[in-house]
């Protein structure tokens, strides 16, 4: 099995609630520079990146440097938000992330069993399981059964390998 650095993408110039697809803040575009200059030297390896502007926009500066295309995969993109919601989306996506997936709609758990499906296939991406690791930019979360990971008091995206 691969294994893979996972990085969440940078400062967006607007919320989840507020833009469905915003691109990097100034700042945003400086974390992801900062990314970019800590993990240079594991690569070049394959990129994975949601097709979502923060995503590819928080992915972009180490393909640069790498002289390599990320491949921008659907299925590690944003939870899709239910039709006709009849409450602000950011309160929908807010009571998903603490709540359990069997208890979610059946297009978020498709959503899920999608990008986890995404994760598994990245051992297509590697020669051999001894192979550098790929890096994938995405959006949202699947991991494990709703578990969240602690908030970084840090303003720069955190990774880990």
């Amino acid at each position: 099995m691969a294994r893979l650095v996972l990085v969440r993408h940078a400062e967006p110039t607007a919320s989840w609630g507020d833009h469905l697809d915003p691109g990097l803040s100034v700042l945003g575009r400086e974390q992801a520079d900062a990314v970019a200059a800590s993990l240079a030297s594991r690569g070049p390896v394959p990129i994975v990146t949601s097709p979502l502007l923060r995503a590819q926009e928080t992915a972009a500066p180490l393909p640069r440097r790498w002289g390599i295309e990320p491949r921008r995969w659907a299925a590690v993109g944003e939870i899709p938000t239910p039709s006709g919601l009849a409450r602000p989306r950011v309160d929908w996506l807010r009571e998903v992330l603490a709540g359990h997936w069997p208890d979610v709609e059946p297009a978020a758990r498709q959503w899920r069993a999608e990008l986890l499906d995404a994760v598994r296939a990245i051992d297509e991406l590697t020669m051999s399981s001894s192979a550098p690791r790929p890096v994938m930019t995405a959006c949202g979360r699947a991991h494990r059964p709703m578990r969240r990971l602690p908030r970084s008091t840090s303003t720069r995206p955190t990774w880990r390998s």
